[in-house]
């Protein structure tokens, strides 16, 4: 329909039908001296041109089925860029029937426009629509459990290819009345800050990132907040148990306690749990020397909410102290004393904190220390600490008091039977004498006797032989300051007077003449033996156990022609020796 004003203007109200050059008018405008100017106007109508808008996802492919003008046969059909080549989606055309069928394929996270120009060859009529395709990021959802109390950052996940400029959290229609507090950075990274409250499922947040072209990627946080872990360390000894009362958070209701195993097998402790009420009493006992470590899960059924503490256990080996005390100038070693676990697997010994030095020390790998002493005298002089550690570090500490004793002398003496001879005994420097004892050190003395005096930094023994024999005894001189004793060690031997007899008789004669013995001493044993004579004299001799020599003589006269010595022991292997002169004289003749 055609309308026109005075001015020449041509309203133009087009119908459906679609086609070039389909009407021709003219328009004919006069002035007032009726002068008019004719204009012809040749019409066409074309098809509407339609914009379809859609969303698709990546990797995602959607058919479009675009119905050109009646009366149109579809002869060609292009895909042209209506604003930029399109880089998220890909295109394909084919022409079914009177409908162009558009596929269109998701590649990356954006919005791409096309138009789609359907043309009819016979009538030279193309149709457009324009079809605008969104390709959105994937809407995920995620978890982030943590223990309460914390501060922890979780970072969505982003499309490939998505570059973030900002991050917005919005509500997704949850109430969130955790008291955890959210912030979120421009890379969609969420700090999240938990209160002390307890629960799965507290907390639903949705974080919204979005790149310069406004494209924005929407994530679902479901936030949890799970019970605090707490450790507990204790140490125990061997064969000693300890209890603990483990306490959950407020609010649970302990069903069901497991102990786990954290870092391997326990081989040191053994572990019993039981529930008290809110609390969970775990008792451990030490088996041997060693580190366990056990978790013990104390869960709420009605929640499922599990709360875990880490116990860990060291039992070690138990510190002894020992004592080791022994003479001045001497070299010794004492081993310390390990646990039976320990001993197999030393691999390393120490000593720390000597305290004082009166000695000088070395150790080995078992833990034997080398002590080589000086020359001070004392109690308790040094205290060292001996660490015997094995491949696991176990260390097993034992404490060593050392002291150093004065040197034990012996002074060996003879006298005779009545004899005294007096003996001083000088004790080591620095000690002041305060009492002596005599001791007895090998049996009651029964062959002398003895008394001591002090006389300043001498010890003045006075030893009187009463009989033959050996006697030993022990002089302690003792310093009550320190309490120090000096011990000497005295061996008197009393042995028997040697005499001198002769026995003068006639040649060819046998007799007999017993040596003298000392009173009190009992022969067992008697034998002749060489004094440093010849004797070529011929006498014959023998002795008994008695001491008693019998003489055969010879022919050979002389005086003092054989000397021999007759020894007579006791029992006791004391020895009595006589020299015996032996003369031969002529054979008496009566007449």
């Amino acid at each position: 329909m055609y309308s026109v004003d005075n001015n020449g203007c041509v309203t133009i109200t087009r119908s459906n039908v679609v086609g070039y050059n389909l009407d021709t008018i003219c328009v004919i405008v006069c002035d007032a001296q009726n002068n008019c100017d004719t204009t012809t106007v040749i019409v066409s109508n074309t098809p509407k041109r339609d914009t379809i808008r859609d969303t698709i996802c990546v990797g995602c492919t959607v058919d479009t089925c675009i119905n050109v003008e009646q009366g149109m046969t579809i002869t060609d059909v292009t895909v042209l860029n209506c604003a930029g080549t399109p880089s998220h989606t890909t295109t394909t055309v084919t022409i079914v029937g009177s409908c162009v069928n558009v596929s269109t394929t998701g590649t990356s996270i954006g919005t791409d426009t096309v138009c789609i120009v359907a043309c009819d060859a016979s009538t030279g009529i193309c149709d457009t629509t324009v079809i605008i395709t969104t390709v959105p990021p994937t809407q995920d959802t995620i978890r982030d459990t943590n223990q309460i109390g914390t501060t922890t950052t979780v970072c969505v996940p982003l499309e490939s290819g998505f570059t973030p400029t900002s991050g917005t959290i919005i509500n997704c229609g949850h109430s969130n009345n955790s008291g955890n507090v959210y912030s979120v950075d421009n890379n969609g990274c969420v700090t999240i800050t938990r209160s002390n409250i307890v629960g799965y499922n507290l907390d639903t947040i949705c974080v919204v990132v979005c790149d310069v072209q406004n494209n924005c990627d929407t994530t679902t946080v479901i936030v949890s907040n799970t019970p605090k872990r707490d450790t507990i360390r204790d140490t125990i000894c061997v064969g000693c148990t300890v209890d603990t009362c483990i306490n959950v958070e407020q609010g649970m209701t302990i069903t069901d306690v497991t102990v786990l195993n954290c870092a391997g097998t326990p081989s040191h402790t053994t572990t019993t749990v039981t529930i008290i009420g809110s609390c969970v009493n775990v008792s451990t006992t030490g088996t041997s020397i060693g580190t366990d470590t056990v978790c013990i899960v104390a869960c709420d059924a009605s929640t499922g909410i599990c709360d875990t503490t880490v116990i860990i256990t060291t039992v070690p080996p138990t510190q002894d102290t020992i004592r080791d005390t022994n003479q001045i100038g001497t070299t010794t070693t004492v081993c310390v004393p390990l646990e039976s676990a320990l001993h197999q697997q030393v691999v390393a010994s120490s000593i720390v904190d000597i305290a004082t030095t009166v000695a000088m020390y070395s150790v080995d790998n078992n833990g034997c220390v080398t002590i080589t002493r000086s020359n001070v005298v004392g109690y308790n002089l040094d205290t060292l600490c001996v660490v015997v550690c094995d491949a696991q570090n176990n260390c097993d500490t034992t404490t060593v008091i050392v002291s150093n004793t004065p040197k034990r002398d012996t002074i060996r003496d003879t006298i005779c039977v009545g004899c005294t001879v007096d003996t001083c005994i000088n004790v080591e420097q620095g000690m002041t004498i305060t009492d002596v004892t005599v001791l007895n050190c090998a049996g009651t003395p029964s062959h002398t006797t003895t008394t001591v005096t002090i006389i300043g930094s001498c010890v003045n023994v006075s030893t009187t032989g009463t009989s033959i024999g050996t006697d030993t005894v022990c002089i302690v001189a003792c310093d009550a300051s320190t309490g120090i004793c000096d011990t000497t060690v005295i061996i008197t031997t009393v042995p028997p007077t040697q005499d001198t007899i002769r026995d003068t008789n006639q040649i060819g004669t046998t007799t007999t003449v017993c040596v003298p013995l000392e009173t009190g001493f009992t022969p067992t044993s008697g034998t002749i033996i060489n004094c440093g004579h010849s004797n070529n004299s011929g006498n014959v001799y023998s002795v008994d156990n008695n001491g008693c020599v019998t003489i055969t003589r010879s022919n050979v006269v002389g005086y003092n022609l054989d000397t021999i010595c007759v020894v007579v022991c006791d029992a006791q292997n004391n020895c009595d020796t006589t020299v015996v002169i032996v003369s031969n004289t002529p054979k008496e003749i009566r007449y």
